[in-house]
């Protein structure tokens, strides 16, 4: 059997697993945020192009698992983003100076955040050089 973190980017693999141990260890509105993310960055990664089976793969679950949850690619917030991918608060600046990120929103909760889809593409892009 392929290895399930191989077919994803490792990069955002990283971030994947890191937003599902978050749900994990998380409780009270703070697991429902965390809940919320994973299921924006998921909606992300299908909108950046990633296959919903290799999605499904990396979590160990049946595709439509994944379909359930990926299907908003909604805002993730900046600092939230930046300790589960382990990028600082410079380099999304800089992808937004490179024009991989949009200009920062606000979501409902007042923080600086951004679209999932457009996180991961930049993710992507800034650790292979190649644009999504």
């Amino acid at each position: 059997m392929n290895d399930p973190v191989a077919a994803v980017p490792p990069a955002i693999a990283t971030v994947l697993l890191a937003a599902r141990a978050a749900e994990n260890s998380a409780s009270g509105p703070d697991r429902r945020d965390a809940f919320r993310t994973t299921r924006h960055l998921l909606g992300g990664c299908r909108v950046a192009g990633i296959p919903l089976e290799d999605l499904a793969a990396l979590f160990q679950v049946r595709a439509d698992t994944i379909r359930n949850r990926a299907y908003v690619d909604g805002l993730v917030p900046a600092a939230t983003f930046v300790d589960l991918a382990r990028v600082s608060l410079d380099d999304l600046t800089g992808w937004q100076r490179d024009g991989l990120l949009p200009a920062a929103s606000t979501d409902p909760g007042y923080r600086t955040s951004y679209p999932a889809s457009a996180l991961i593409t930049a993710l992507i892009t800034n650790a292979t050089g190649v644009e999504q």
